[in-house]
């Protein structure tokens, strides 16, 4: 985890043991402490004593994280250059997922087609949400392939 911290520390120009409270900071702390927590599953303690924080400061962050991200989006794009983990990509994955948790469950047997119609719409559905700002092209194909992955 200590090179995770470097990274993060390079990637967001900023040292954890600077006690700081500017923008930059709380942004890497924030990536840094849901990243450990929620992906990776490191307890509080631990990732407290590498950002240099304490464990209810790591709480807060990973909390907050979801919703902060929303309104500094550039947050994300420094998550995937310092992790290389993408935020907005794996949260579609998971909420694709997750709606189709109920349609498994009363899914005849041999009416699988159906369930590929519906992960294609919600695929095509983020495909226009991301035209609208103007991601390119290749990463659109890419949540298209991981989708279609996950099915195999």
């Amino acid at each position: 985890m200590e090179e995770l911290r470097e990274a993060f520390e390079k990637v967001f120009n900023v040292d954890f043991s600077n006690k700081s409270r500017q923008k930059s900071y709380v942004s890497a702390r924030k990536a840094f402490c849901w990243y450990c927590t929620t992906i990776l599953k490191h307890n509080l303690r631990e990732v407290g004593e590498m950002a240099g924080i304490n464990h209810d400061t790591v709480l807060y962050h990973r909390d907050d994280f979801d919703s902060y991200v929303m309104y500094n989006r550039y947050v994300a794009d420094l998550l995937r250059e310092a992790a290389g983990y993408d935020y907005f990509l794996e949260n579609r994955r998971r909420t694709i997922i997750e709606s189709l948790i109920p349609h498994i469950d009363k899914l005849p047997i041999g009416r699988e087609k159906d369930l590929e119609k519906l992960v294609s719409l919600n695929i095509k559905s983020y495909i226009a949400l991301n035209k609208n700002d103007n991601e390119n092209k290749t990463d659109i194909i890419y949540v298209a392939d991981s989708v279609s992955s996950w099915m195999d």
